[in-house]
């Protein structure tokens, strides 16, 4: 954003949800110049539906956008929001066994289509700030910093360079901004073994698990099953051993959005030698060449759901070319920040999908920060001290859910842990208080809260 005399400026690499929502936040402080640089040729979002919960919403109120959230949200037909859990591994009919209510009467909250939420949020920018400050085709290579004057100095794919006061990582899971903080970070330490502790968290793992994806049309679904689905009303989880689908409907109920989780622990090509025993250490992991998401035929996808219910079946025989995405995860970092570079959503705490919470976190992340930046104790002298501000009120929290996530995930698939194992306690602990924590608080309360920890330290 331009702005006639900045106390600093923030460059913001990556243009989906946070980055986006921190470039809305920080355009409410006039005395921020910032840019934002988007890999892409074009804003765009991969996936499909996104659940946007209370934590979330109390941010999005605050920058005044609950309103116009509600022309594109699509609300559970139930009374307050849930989840109804079926054990859905069982043919031809399965059965609920679980229902988890996330009450509240707070407006927006619902399921959204990924893209139209993204186009929505961009189409808030100040008029300015999209025809000045937005740069396409800018992919981040590396960086440097200058402690001489202040500044970070950008270099991007195209050759050119950027500099900014301030370079904030909103880059996803593969986050070059992530490797190249960690990396300075590492090479103040004189332990090889520090060095590694902090280095270990550059690049993402692969969990184990895979995913099918796809919006599934409300028509065609229901000219299979010869009645309307439930799911284009409401939120279900089919859950089975080993395997789950996540469906909730979007558009209006026009679409379902369907997402189906499968742990296998190898890859397909290698299931011969895992079944003979002679799987090679190397063949566990995701070999970096082979791309995350890959179309893959309809009959891979419904023979890992062989068994499950009709219902759930028909949801995904109307997905004709199914993609099967890698699963990734980062462990939890131990710092987001590092002199006056700091990282965000995905590029901090990339997770497991299993508590809905990426699109959630990355709005978090992006508000708070903008509160720590946006503070009157923030100068161009005090950006790490605002950068830390944003670390501790986010850090811990982030890192519990990707922890959360995982366990939800083994939970949804009836693995083998005897707190999971037996439907009656299964029930009690989705309807107990398993993951309230995830929706109570303030992100107001607890950015001004370390805000005024840090500042007020001395």
């Amino acid at each position: 954003m331009t702005a006639s005399n900045p106390k600093f400026s923030v460059a913001i690499i990556g243009g989906g949800i946070g980055g986006v929502t921190l470039a809305l936040a920080l355009s409410k402080y006039p005395d921020i110049r910032f840019d934002l640089y988007e890999a892409a040729g074009a804003f765009e979002e991969i996936g499909a539906g996104v659940g946007i919960f209370a934590r979330s919403l109390y941010a999005l109120e605050d920058l005044g956008l609950i309103d116009v959230l509600e022309t594109i949200n699509t609300p559970s037909s139930l009374s307050a929001n849930a989840w109804d859990y079926r054990k859905a591994d069982l043919y031809p009919t399965g059965k609920q066994f679980a229902r988890r209510f996330y009450a509240t009467d707070l407006k927006g909250s619902g399921n959204y289509h990924r893209a139209q939420l993204l186009t929505l949020l961009v189409s808030l920018l100040p008029e300015h700030v999209r025809n000045q400050c937005i740069h396409f085709k800018k992919r981040l290579v590396r960086y440097e910093n200058d402690a001489t004057n202040g500044q970070v100095t950008m270099h991007f794919a195209d050759g050119s360079t950027a500099t900014s006061s301030v370079l904030i990582g909103a880059d996803g899971i593969k986050s070059p901004t992530r490797q190249g903080m960690l990396a300075e970070r590492a090479a103040l330490e004189t332990d090889d073994a520090e060095k590694a502790r902090i280095l270990k968290h550059a690049l993402p793992r692969w969990s184990g698990m895979v995913a099918y994806r796809g919006l599934v049309s409300a028509d065609e679904v229901a000219a299979i099953s010869g009645k309307p689905h439930r799911c284009t009303k409401d939120r279900i989880m089919y859950c089975g051993r080993n395997a789950h689908l996540v469906v909730f409907p979007i558009a209006m109920g026009k679409k379902i959005n369907v997402v189906a989780f499968v742990s296998k622990n190898v890859l397909p090509e290698h299931k011969a030698a895992a079944a003979a025993g002679t799987l090679k250490d190397d063949e566990r992991t995701w070999p970096q060449d082979k791309p995350w998401i890959e179309p893959v035929p309809q009959e891979e996808m419904l023979e890992a759901y062989d068994g499950f219910e009709e219902e759930a079946i028909a949801l995904l025989k109307c997905i004709k070319s199914p993609s099967r995405w890698a699963i990734h995860e980062l462990d939890p970092l131990p710092f987001y920040t590092h002199g006056n570079v700091a990282v965000l959503g995905d590029a901090a705490h990339a997770t497991q999908p299993h508590a809905g919470q990426g699109a959630n976190q990355s709005i978090e992340d992006a508000y708070t920060l903008a509160l720590a930046l946006g503070s009157s104790y923030a100068t161009a002298q005090t950006i790490p001290k605002a950068l830390k501000a944003y670390e501790q009120a986010r850090l811990t929290r982030a890192n519990e859910v990707i922890a959360h996530s995982s366990k939800a995930g083994k939970m949804h698939q009836f693995m083998k842990d005897p707190e999971y194992d037996a439907l009656d306690r299964l029930k009690a602990y989705i309807e107990g208080n398993w993951n309230r924590w995830l929706f109570i608080g303030s992100p107001k309360e607890e950015a001004e809260a370390a805000i005024n920890s840090v500042f007020n330290a001395d």
